[in-house]
């Protein structure tokens, strides 16, 4: 009867624990939620790359950075590569760690301040991002969720 009684209690704080996670998440204060955003962004780009960070509203969050992956020497569509898979990288993880934020804006720049590209993520369609003129210019969107993936050599193509 005893371990019943433990394995009751041990379930109640699992579930109190989880559900004050979750409510905490939803009311929590602007401070710790820019602190737990800060923290899954240099998660991905390692620490002091992050060179300002606000939350609007409660649900976007407007962030720029150092981009980790840039290097001047590198081919333009390279570089441009590089940047979107960053791009994507961290706004998700700050997508998947807190749910209550819908919408991500974000600058990315070299070390000297310039701008390399800026961009969006919001649940659904995913990153959309605009570069300066220093990597040609131009947007570049993720590839749609239902759009069927293609490798090349005739792929796709309806034989008879």
């Amino acid at each position: 009867m005893r371990e019943l009684g433990a394995a009751a209690v041990m379930i109640l704080l699992v579930v109190g624990g989880t559900v004050s996670c979750a409510y905490a998440e939803e009311n929590g204060d602007a401070t710790s939620a820019a602190i737990r955003v800060r923290a899954l962004a240099e998660n991905v780009l390692g620490e002091g790359l992050i060179r300002g960070l606000s939350l609007t509203g409660g649900e976007t969050v407007l962030i720029r950075w150092e981009a980790a992956t840039y290097r001047s020497g590198d081919a333009v569509e390279r570089a441009r590569d590089q940047l979107f898979g960053e791009s994507e990288l961290v706004t998700g993880s700050i997508l998947g760690g807190l749910r209550r934020i819908a919408r991500i804006r974000f600058v990315m720049v070299r070390r000297d301040g310039l701008v390399l590209a800026q961009g969006e993520n919001t649940r659904g369609p995913g990153v959309s991002m605009r570069f300066s003129s220093l990597l040609g210019g131009g947007t570049r969107t993720a590839p749609a969720a239902n759009a069927p993936a293609t490798t090349g050599g005739g792929a796709g193509v309806a034989k008879d």
